[in-house]
């Protein structure tokens, strides 16, 4: 598993994972250990924790700027990192500040679902549920999805 100096897998990521959650800096100390417990039993669910998202950000984007399109660069350290999930993974994104990580699903293609709301949810208790409801929710379209055609 590659962890970096700004991506630290919490419960790194298998071939079975279907939805990874990743948590800033405004989420991970209550919303990642309350993930990571509620879902410490489940194969397909891995957990990543981000630091410096602008950094991150302002590499990916120079990183893919300079090729100019081209489509071959260098890979940029949040490239490594989400390289590792399975491509039709889902990114659950746990975050206060919308606009921290709305870039993040165009950085391997990953489809996204962001799971917190500065407005809408007004303590750690709800933003814990609600992060907890849309990771099971995200899961259980997963399997149904993978597993429907056997059905």
């Amino acid at each position: 598993m590659v962890a970096t100096e700004q991506c630290a897998w919490m419960r790194p990521p298998s071939s079975l994972t279907e939805v990874c959650a990743i948590v800033d800096p405004t989420t991970e100390i209550f919303v990642a250990p309350a993930l990571s417990n509620r879902f410490a039993d489940t194969a397909q669910f891995a957990l990543l924790s981000l630091k410096d998202i602008e950094s991150l950000r302002r590499e990916w984007v120079a990183s893919v700027s300079s090729n100019g399109g081209r489509g071959i660069h260098d890979m940029t350290e949040i490239e490594q990192v989400l390289s590792q999930l399975p491509a039709q993974c889902r990114l659950a994104l746990c975050t206060q500040t919308v606009r921290s990580l709305d870039w993040i699903g165009s950085v391997c293609g990953h489809p996204c679902r962001m799971i917190l709301s500065p407005d809408s949810l007004p303590d750690v208790t709800c933003q814990i549920e609600e992060a907890t409801r849309t990771v099971q929710t995200a899961l259980c379209e997963a399997v149904s999805r993978r597993w429907r055609d056997c059905i």
